[in-house]
């Protein structure tokens, strides 16, 4: 019954095919996609076993591969980034790095493992590298034909086309919330009765103007700021990188319009605005 219900019928005819998406519980493969971006950064912070949390993390990261989210892939490259990009800092600044002969072992019997795995399973990993190409190089051009692209594409052309020739207090302040669905219905674009932007954004931009996306913006670039500069094992850390996680992927849907999405950010913006105190430093 689970699985013959409606919000599913979609992708269960695509079961057992190279087109099948996992999705779990979520009813859609990029609300599962980034709970588990949002299960890796956790996982990530909480779980001190390195060899548990390593097995954990394959797992999430076998599982999000299968849901074929794009938009999640790009914002677990981009947080991983920011991510790294700041412990080198951390270890520029310490200067205290020393190498040690249990480090050389370990880092070299690494790269064998890496080696030789990736020697016995060659054919796997093309093919999975040839299905994220697949993926990515079909939304690069008009030619492919991708709904998605020619969806998103028009979306923006003409939300864009509309804030910007419809006087300066609908460019600042918008049209008022959940005033976007109407416009969709109004101005098809590739997909016949399509009802989001597919990009919260523009959802943003045409609900609240420019100002209003002004200040999401302002409140992602002062998240990196103050990740960069704040304790990388504070919780407030963790709780960055969720809110980045989401913000990022974003891009590429409505999250508004999931509620699971939604409490997702909610509470990863929530968790920012709280200060250390004993109860976190006693596990940060």
């Amino acid at each position: 019954m689970f699985i013959a219900s409606d919000a599913k019928n979609w992708q269960t005819y695509a079961f057992g095919t190279n087109v099948f998406r996992t999705f779990s519980i979520f009813e859609h493969p990029i609300v599962y996609a980034v709970f588990l971006l949002i299960l890796f950064w956790c996982n990530k912070f909480l779980v001190k076993n390195n060899f548990i949390r390593h097995l954990l993390q394959l797992n999430i990261l076998l599982n999000l591969f299968f849901t074929k989210s794009r938009s999640v892939w790009i914002a677990l490259i981009i947080t991983v980034f920011i991510y790294y990009f700041k412990v080198i800092i951390l270890k520029l600044k310490n200067y205290n790095y020393k190498i040690t002969y249990k480090k050389i072992f370990i880092t070299t019997f690494g790269l064998a493992v890496i080696i030789i795995a990736g020697y016995i399973f060659q054919n796997q990993i093309s093919n999975i590298f040839n299905l994220i190409f697949e993926r990515i190089v079909v939304i690069t051009d008009d030619s492919y034909g991708d709904v998605s692209r020619l969806q998103r594409l028009g979306t923006i052309k003409a939300i864009n086309y509309y804030m910007t020739n419809n006087g300066i207090t609908n460019f600042l302040f918008g049209n008022g919330i959940g005033s976007v669905n109407q416009f969709m219905i109004n101005n098809p674009i590739s997909i016949s009765g399509f009802t989001t932007t597919d990009n919260q954004y523009l959802s943003i931009f045409y609900n609240f103007g420019f100002m209003g996306l002004a200040v999401y913006v302002l409140i992602i670039i002062l998240s990196i700021i103050k990740f960069l500069k704040g304790n990388i094992k504070d919780i407030n850390s963790l709780s960055i990188l969720c809110f980045l996680s989401v913000s990022i992927s974003m891009f590429f849907f409505e999250s508004f319009g999931w509620t699971d999405i939604f409490i997702f950010l909610t509470l990863s913006m929530l968790f920012i605005s709280v200060k250390k105190d004993k109860l976190y430093s006693k596990y940060f």
